[in-house]
């Protein structure tokens, strides 16, 4: 029997997979094991090819187009793509890690809230001045309001607070820091 995990080349493989809509062949899949480091020291099994874009994550090259290498493995554990609209997700939070038992599939809102419970957000949920880009204090805000209710110019508070007359608008308007 032909090991996906493996590679070995025992027989002819049980099953094709495809992607899309080409089998996917035991010399393709021997390809992608070919790329992966399962003597980590870890139970990681580490994506060695090539990676894509800025995130880190490993790139598996098939019909002229880069498939996340841990998408392509999670695949050839359960046989088929997941959705378009799902993620393959990390357990370990490695993101060159190819092992199928570390990965999950998830909605977007799933792999945030992961990331957020595991405390390796940055800024997801933070929000007003506990956001890291915030150029206001909530009394800055009260403020800004209090000018507007007293009858002074966007233009002029924003000018005042360095900031643009659009963001005063949208301030006074209860669309931007409801303080």
């Amino acid at each position: 029997m032909y090991n996906t995990q493996t590679g070995s080349d025992n027989s002819l493989p049980t099953f094709h997979n495809v992607i899309r809509g080409d089998i996917m062949n035991k010399d393709i899949i021997k390809r992608f094991w070919s790329k992966v480091n399962k003597d980590t020291g870890t139970d990681c099994w580490e994506w060695t090819g090539g990676h894509y874009g800025l995130h880190g994550y490993g790139g598996f090259w098939h019909e002229g187009r880069n498939h996340g290498s841990h998408r392509i493995a999670w695949m050839l554990e359960h046989g088929h793509m997941p959705p378009d609209d799902m993620l393959v997700c990390h357990t370990c939070d490695i993101r060159n890690c190819v092992n199928p038992d570390h990965l999950f599939t998830g909605t977007h809102a799933d792999n945030s809230r992961d990331c957020a419970d595991k405390g390796r957000s940055k800024c997801t949920f933070k929000k007003n001045e506990a956001h890291p880009n915030c150029k206001l204090k909530d009394q800055d805000v009260k403020k800004i309001k209090f000018m507007r209710d007293s009858g002074a110019t966007q233009a002029a508070i924003a000018q005042q607070f360095k900031i643009v007359q659009s963001t005063v608008s949208r301030i006074c308007n209860g669309n931007r820091r409801g303080v």
